[in-house]
């Protein structure tokens, strides 16, 4: 850098600041294997969702909603019905087509609720000779009379190239993005790689520029022309990155002006490999085992380096040179525009609709209306269509709702539960807590964010390093360690003894079975024996994992263990204070109980689930834990909560605060599998005997529960038989978590699309199809607002984030997806690809979204819109996601249950017409024998 003169140094920082801006279009989806739900959309959250949408999908070439012939299926099922359409365009601005005749909301009201004919280029022929679309003189009349009318647009000037590699296309037929991405693609693999390759890259603690340096002049490498061209640019360059960059950016003559639409541009040729060089950048530590010196400059500067090489290489024998004429407009880039006579046909088909006849558009009123027809663009219909499916939602889930609260009498004390558990607000839970209270009454469940609101970096018995399990907004600024119980050290050093034996064995097979010769050997030699296993993992998977876990339990003894969590010096790990303080433990353990209203009438046991889900053959498996524990399994937050609440310091601490937890009360930790339902207790052995016929109690009915929720989801599940009992869905859930060959272990977050945020009573009783987020509050316990600005600005991001990343991989499940699954392989540990060389796939596969409903979150607070909004405000990340409308907000009043819906800024009563609140004895008479979302029902049984 010493070298370069001042405006080559103004250069550099012009162009850092333009790859910099470039980047937040990446993907910001981390390593695979710590999968976190976020807005897929991240770089335009800043705008309305209406124009965030429509300009991505001009930057990304992808759907803004759903498909309009999708829209029109929802309408003819019932799920979008006509009064919807009609509230939606009765807010659209007024306006006249045909003065005195014809308005815009009657134009568009007419082409949403009419059938349509979806012509192109590629069907107009087809529709007119084969289908008839012209037959009959009115209908060659009113064409004609379309056609007529058109005047040719002005012709549009041929595109101009914003890559080279489009340039080079056009004009010599090769794409150069086929030739450089497999090598790229192999570059980066290797260089991400987290213990699957056999060879590190050289030198691939220096960086990706240097690796692939050293790679490309290592001696005796076989190298195709390409990569000989690589070498030598290298070779020539003694700079930077930066500088090669610049360098390739003058060489390719692109100004200062363009510099940030180049980079982009080349950044999302292959935007899956970039976005994980990018997040690796930003936070190695989520590297699963190495960390490696990610820089998005160093994998530009590699990139553009094959791009300069294999554009020569493609141009030979054109007149000129490649980097003074790939930005020519060539006849080969035809401009993108409709020809007049499909135009002509698109309007006809809409006079057709309206019921014009050719006299009437022969007048003066043609031009408008032809404007507001064409206008009226497959993107706008379906942005209407959106609204109009929403608000169908919005009806069936808030209408229901109050009619349920006003039928309540909250003012009568409420008996002392038997037990409180305390579940995860995930949606899946929702099922799990009905199907508890349905068979235990006299239980009553509550709802928090999974992490418990313990924040901590925590290190099992068994990892290799510690996790932060938390929100991504949060950073944990403790460690918390698993230790072996006092006199369990023997066991434990015999367990990690063999644990490292038995990993040594399995590296040495797998490391083997990619060689030559021990490769031959192996297939030959442990072929038959290692076919029982992956037989048996296919046709008697239940059995497989239980044999499995009778061998690990035989081989590996488990010693019994605590945590610690009891601060002991105040020296830092890794820049984290070794556990907590009894004031840090007291903060935490008061601010979940009063935030989630749990300040009184405490049961004598209290039990807190954490969840995660474990299946077999899923890359996508950390996509189903815990969205508030950092995409990580909150087992351990449940149980260091229950530690620090059982602790008697902690008590009298918050005895002193005015929040009393009778002496009687115990905490106990868990935790809830959600794909095989397991339930774990944490402790047992620590329960006060006066406690064990609670325990005992409440042990027996998650096991009911968890029968009865195997149920309830098996009925999504296609291969589940129709008419089986708890017991045997329960089976059903088991085998599909061990199964080798199953794509849908579970369906995850598919379901979601409410969060409510009040006391239990509100839906304690209501069936809501495992589609709300249910999150414990009491407002008449938070006069201040300060639980519900803590708990907005937790779980709101949490939320949101899991609703769009499920709403955009359904609406577009190839480019903001990842597709079907089945082709998907690991590479890496990182990630999957489609088959052996892809760019790296993100976002979720077709698998896990495809019962899914992409509607925007409605979060539902029961409290008033002055509170809510006061609430809001104090994150500046939840109000963007308010006020931009990327979730949807409603109030349910705690005093008179009166609804109001936040439209356009402003809260709106909901209307008095009810929709109608079906009831059944039991969630089974409700749910069974039916495959699709249902509506809300009151469980009468459940009281």
């Amino acid at each position: 850098m010493n070298s370069m003169n001042q405006a080559q140094k103004t250069q550099i920082n012009t162009l850092t600041a333009a790859l910099a801006h470039a980047a937040h279009l990446l993907p910001m989806q981390g390593p695979i294997g710590v999968f976190i739900h976020h807005n897929t959309l991240h770089a335009f959250q800043h705008l309305p969702f209406e124009t965030a949408v429509l300009e991505a999908s001009k930057v990304f070439g992808t759907a803004a909603y759903m498909s309009e012939a999708q829209f029109r299926k929802e309408l003819q099922r019932g799920r979008i019905q006509e009064e919807d359409i009609e509230a939606v365009l009765a807010a659209e601005p007024y306006a006249e087509v045909w003065p005195g005749k014809l308005t815009r909301s009657a134009l568009r009201r007419c082409l949403m609720l009419t059938p349509k004919r979806f012509l192109t280029a590629q069907n107009l022929d087809w529709a007119i000779e084969e289908e008839g679309l012209l037959e009959g003189d009115s209908a060659r009349s009113l064409f004609f009379a379309c056609e007529s009318r058109l005047v040719a647009e002005a012709a549009a000037q041929p595109l101009v190239p914003t890559r080279p590699r489009d340039g080079v296309l056009a004009w010599t037929g090769t794409d150069i993005d086929e030739v450089i991405h497999p090598w790229l693609i192999r570059f980066c693999s290797v260089f991400v790689d987290q213990g699957l390759s056999d060879w590190a890259l050289p030198r691939r603690d220096e960086g990706f520029y240097a690796a692939v340096h050293a790679l490309l002049s290592a001696p005796g490498l076989l190298e195709p022309e390409l990569l000989v061209g690589v070498q030598c640019a290298f070779r020539a360059h003694q700079g930077t990155p930066e500088e090669l960059v610049r360098e390739t950016l003058e060489h390719f003559e692109v100004p200062e002006a363009r510099w940030e639409a180049f980079l982009t541009a080349e950044l999302l040729a292959l935007p899956g490999w970039a976005g994980l060089i990018h997040r690796l950048e930003e936070q190695p530590e989520l590297a699963p085992y190495t960390p490696v010196r990610a820089s998005l400059m160093e994998y530009l500067a590699v990139r553009l380096t094959l791009l300069r090489v294999a554009a020569k290489n493609a141009w030979r024998g054109q007149q000129g040179a490649v980097n003074t004429h790939w930005q020519r407009s060539s006849p080969d880039l035809p401009p993108q525009k409709q020809t007049l006579r499909l135009r002509a046909a698109q309007l006809f088909d809409a006079a057709s609709r309206l019921g014009l006849s050719a006299t009437a558009l022969s007048g003066d009123a043609f031009e408008p209306w032809r404007a507001e027809v064409e206008a009226f663009s497959e993107h706008e219909c379906c942005r209407l269509f959106h609204l109009a499916y929403e608000r169908r939602h919005e009806q069936e889930i808030l209408k229901p709702l109050r009619q349920h609260r006003r039928t309540l009498d909250l003012s009568a004390p409420r008996p002392r539960p038997v037990a409180q558990v305390v579940f995860c607000i995930d949606e899946r839970e929702e099922s799990m807590r009905r199907a508890l209270e349905e068979l235990d009454p006299e239980i009553e469940t509550l709802g928090a964010a999974g992490f418990f609101g313990v924040a901590v970096h925590f290190q099992g018995l068994d990892d290799a390093h510690g996790v932060p399990l938390c929100p991504v907004v949060v950073q944990p600024q403790h460690a918390v360690f698993e230790v072996p119980h006092e006199g369990e050290q023997e066991t434990h050093l015999l367990r990690q003894s063999r644990r490292r034996q038995w990993a040594a064995l399995a590296h040495a097979a797998s490391r083997g079975s990619r060689t030559l010769v021990r490769g031959v050997v192996t297939s030959i030699g442990w072929g038959v024996f290692a076919l029982i296993p992956l037989v048996t993992r296919v046709l008697a998977p239940r059995t497989a994992g239980k044999v499995r876990r009778r061998l690990e339990n035989a081989l590996l003894p488990s010693p019994r263990t605590e945590l610690a969590l009891l601060r002991e010096s105040e020296e830092l790990i890794h820049g984290l204070l070794p556990g907590f303080s009894v004031d840090e433990k007291a903060a935490r353990v008061g601010g979940m109980l009063r935030a989630g209203g749990l300040t009184r009438n405490h049961s004598r046991l209290i039990v807190l689930l954490g969840h995660g889900s474990t299946s077999l053959n899923n890359p996508h498996e950390s996509a189903h834990d815990c969205g508030a524990c950092g995409g990580r399994r909150g087992g351990p937050n449940a149980r260091l909560f229950a530690a620090m609440a059982n602790h008697p310091q902690v008590r009298e601490k918050l005895a002193s605060e005015g929040l009393v937890i009778p002496e009687d009360t115990w905490f106990v930790g868990g935790y809830h599998d959600t794909c095989s339902d397991e339930v774990l207790l944490f402790d047992t052995d620590k329960i006060p005997t006066g406690h064990q016929a609670e325990f005992e109690r409440v042990r027996a009915s998650l096991e009911a529960a968890r029968a009865g929720n195997a149920l309830e989801r098996s009925r999504r599940f296609e291969a589940a038989e129709g008419d089986v009992t708890p017991q045997a869905a329960l089976r059903h859930v088991q085998a599909r978590s061990e199964h080798l060959a199953e794509p849908r272990p579970e369906y995850g977050h598919a379901t979601n699309a409410v969060c409510m945020v009040g006391r239990r009573a509100i839906t304690r009783g209501l069936f809501l199809d495992r589609r709300a987020f249910l999150v414990s509050y009491d407002s008449t316990q938070d006069p201040e607002n300060n639980s519900l600005a803590a708990l907005l600005g937790a779980a709101g991001p949490v939320c949101a984030g899991i609703n769009l990343e499920y709403y955009f991989s359904f609406v577009d499940n190839e480019r903001y997806g990842s597709g079907t699954k089945l082709p998907h392989n690991v590479t890496g540990l990182v990630g999957v690809m489609n088959g052996h060389a892809s760019d790296l796939r993100t976002g979720l596969p077709w698998q896990m979204v495809e019962v899914h409903e992409p509607v925007r979150l409605l979060l539902v607070a029961e409290t008033t819109p002055e509170r809510l909004m006061e609430a809001v405000r104090r994150s500046a990340l939840v109000t963007e996601l308010v006020e931009n409308r990327w979730i949807r907000l409603a109030t349910l009043d705690p005093e008179s249950g009166e609804v109001a819906l936040y439209q356009n800024g402003q809260f709106v009563v909901l209307d008095e017409r009810e929709v109608p609140l079906p009831e059944a004895r039991s969630s089974v008479e409700w749910f069974g024998g039916k495959l699709h979302h249902l509506p809300m029902a009151k469980i009468t049984g459940i009281k």
